[in-house]
């Protein structure tokens, strides 16, 4: 989590963003989830392919579903 809040470059990058933001969404840090995958939103929509955009958008939607209280709107727009 350090490297990744330095915001310096890592091998595989979005993939660590990925994971690390899914792994803090299931021990319920959503907020810390939250700030993970809108930064690799914004990684991917300006550097990578759209697969990579649909993945991020995917984690964000879930991380809305498990805000409390529930944000059914942002959740179903992501």
């Amino acid at each position: 989590m350090e490297r990744v809040a330095t915001g310096s470059r890592l091998l595989f990058h979005e993939l660590v963003l990925t994971e690390l933001s899914e792994a803090l969404l299931l021990v319920g840090r959503v907020d810390e989830a939250s700030v993970l995958a809108s930064h690799l939103f914004e990684l991917v929509r300006t550097h990578t392919g759209g697969g990579d955009q649909v993945h991020a958008l995917r984690l964000l939607g879930e991380i809305a579903a498990r805000r409390v209280p529930l944000d059914s709107y942002l959740a179903e727009a992501y």
